[in-house]
């Protein structure tokens, strides 16, 4: 018997479990694989780190633009791969010892409703039962497939498999110009792979504002990557030493395309088929649980959270998720908002928070747009970053609805932001605040007087 049993033990999983004890529960965590989830081990972390290591790669050959000369710069993958995984090896530990400090019990093994107090768990030395008060499902999510493509995990691959790749291929494809292809895409380009993209939707990065994917996608060209949009994959299959790859263009006509390797990433679905939640009250939607705003399921034992509830599938969502479960599981009156920030580590990067100007339109808003090219500014003219800006969607009283940001760090500049909307502030309280100089921070302040109609660095 357990105060609470959580079955995943991702971001939201494991953070789940350190709040709930932390609150004084007796927590056993169960997961099929490692603690930190697809994040740690396939995703964000080995992602991120791939990505820095290709912009230092990437940026010695623009070196010489301000003095300094490289000889003989290369890549050894193989050692990359090595430096990464003792990353991700460091921050799992660091993680085990959270856990520890909690008292939690870890169980390595695949867990399935027996009833709505109770779960079965398979491990390789046999199955037991585990009776709980309360249960937290923190499933997360598996790649989505696609008919016709034949991954095979070395030559057709998902995004797990590229992460895991020893060595730089020459040439890739990949399926999907989502925010997961997109930054695969251009770390390898930077390392030197030649890229294609194929998109079914009219661009790249969908689901942002056109004036953002735009400048990613004149990027990835500028690194001379094909990109088709409005086309579909018909096949993809390992073929000889490489992969053949089918496309149906936007004009009807179809093309084949050779490459070494290519990545499937069309989106990810949530992890539920084998919980067994027939046996519970749980209720499910196109696959995702259903949930209240305090994350509870129709089964009042039962919470959910992260990537199985649907939503925006980010780390950072699923455990701001698990603090709140965590709470309502104590007896604590908490729920969760809406106010999610997103981050994707293209080059340049982009991240925001609140609404885009599409989404106030459609929602009938009464609301006026304000941009400032934050490429001007003294940080951003040193980092060579000729793409920034800052794009704010406002109020009738210039208070923040939504505010989106293209350029080097934005995934960093992005908090600022967050707290703005989160506090309900408006231009004014933005243009009180003293930013460093020079930082790329400092753009804010001078965003703040463009909406106020006074800029001191722009016309």
């Amino acid at each position: 018997m357990t105060d609470v049993a959580i079955i995943g033990a991702g971001p939201g999983g494991y953070v789940a479990a350190i709040k709930c004890a932390q609150l004084g529960k007796r927590v056993t965590l169960i997961d099929r694989e490692n603690v930190g989830g697809v994040c740690l081990h396939h995703g964000c972390i080995p992602t991120k780190a791939l990505i820095h290591a290709a912009d230092i790669f990437h940026d010695a050959g623009k070196a010489k633009d301000f003095g300094v000369t490289f000889s003989n710069v290369a890549v050894d993958f193989a050692k990359t791969q090595e430096w990464k995984s003792a990353i991700i090896k460091k921050l799992e530990s660091g993680v085990r010892t959270l856990l520890k400090a909690g008292k939690v019990e870890i169980i390595q093994g695949e867990a399935s409703f027996a009833s709505s107090k109770s779960v079965i768990v398979k491990t390789p030395s046999g199955e037991s039962a585990l009776d709980f008060d309360k249960c937290i499902i923190a499933t997360g999510s598996s790649e989505r497939m696609l008919p016709g493509v034949a991954v095979d995990g070395e030559a057709v691959m998902t995004s797990t498999h590229a992460v895991e790749l020893k060595s730089v291929p020459k040439s890739l494809l990949v399926i999907g110009g989502g925010y997961i292809g997109i930054e695969l895409s251009q770390m390898f380009a930077k390392f030197g792979t030649q890229i294609t993209i194929v998109e079914a939707l009219p661009r790249i990065l969908s689901l942002l504002d056109p004036e953002f994917s735009a400048v990613v996608e004149k990027e990835l060209k500028a690194m001379g990557a094909a990109i088709y949009v409005n086309s579909k994959v018909l096949k993809s299959e390992k073929r000889g030493s490489g992969v053949a790859t089918s496309i149906q263009l936007a004009d009807g006509s179809t093309k084949e395309i050779s490459t070494e390797k290519a990545i499937l990433s069309i989106g990810r679905v949530p992890h539920t088929e084998s919980l067994h939640l027939e046996k519970t009250k749980v209720q499910v939607d196109k696959g995702f649980i259903v949930v209240n705003t305090q994350l509870q399921t129709a089964d009042p034992s039962i919470f959910a959270l992260g990537d199985v509830i649907g939503g925006a599938m980010l780390a950072h969502k699923a455990t701001a998720e698990a603090k709140v479960a965590a709470e309502v599981i104590a007896g604590k009156n908490s729920s969760f908002g809406n106010l999610v920030p997103y981050a994707i580590f293209s080059d340049p990067e982009i991240a925001g928070v609140g609404l885009t100007e599409e989404e106030a339109k459609k929602k009938g808003l009464s609301y006026t747009v304000k941009k400032f090219r934050s490429a001007s500014e003294g940080k951003a003219q040193i980092l060579g970053d000729s793409n920034a800006f800052f794009k704010a969607i406002l109020g009738p009283n210039k208070e923040f609805l939504g505010l989106h940001i293209c350029g080097d760090r934005a995934s960093d500049m992005i908090g600022e932001a967050v707290l703005a909307l989160e506090m309900g502030a408006s231009a004014e309280d933005l243009a009180l605040i003293i930013h460093p100089h020079p930082t790329l921070v400092e753009s804010y302040g001078e965003l703040a007087d463009v909406i106020l109609g006074k800029p001191t660095h722009s016309l």
